[in-house]
């Protein structure tokens, strides 16, 4: 036996998902929810969905083998979401006091389901993939005809 295995080795990679949810009143808010399998804290020092990208004064800390929730209430106005309201955490991770998020650019307010594509930042220069899914109901479109 040379010690060959036929199996590959365990990959494990942070992976993450959201939700942007967009009420009928014009409001909305994103839920990132972020899985980290590996052994080594992560830093997350921002996020881009679409034309919009955000960054935190103070890197967001997810704990090793753990899973965290980031939540963001966004701005918008005119059908363009272009800032964030605030921004809190649950689960593995760590929001600093005082930590504030400046965002460029902007995002159309997508008024159908959907899913968008986007990427979260690490302190590392790395990024993890972040995949959205857009809850939006007919009752967001009352107001905007």
């Amino acid at each position: 036996c040379l010690g060959i295995t036929t199996a590959p080795p365990h990959i494990y990679i942070p992976t993450a998902t959201g939700e942007l949810t967009i009420s009928a009143n014009g409001s909305a808010e994103l839920t990132i929810d972020i899985t980290n399998p590996t052994q080594e804290n992560l830093y997350i020092t921002g996020f881009s969905i679409g034309g919009l990208e955000c960054t935190f004064s103070n890197a967001i800390e997810v704990n090793a083998n753990s899973q965290a929730t980031l939540e963001l209430g966004l701005l918008v106005s005119n059908g363009i979401i272009y800032g964030t309201t605030g921004l809190s955490a649950s689960g593995g991770a760590e929001v600093l006091q005082g930590t504030t998020v400046n965002c460029v650019g902007y995002l159309l307010t997508p008024y159908m389901p959907t899913t968008l594509s986007g990427r979260l930042y690490l302190s590392n220069g790395g990024w993890v993939a972040l995949y959205v899914m857009v809850n939006a109901g007919t009752s967001a479109l009352i107001g905007m005809g």
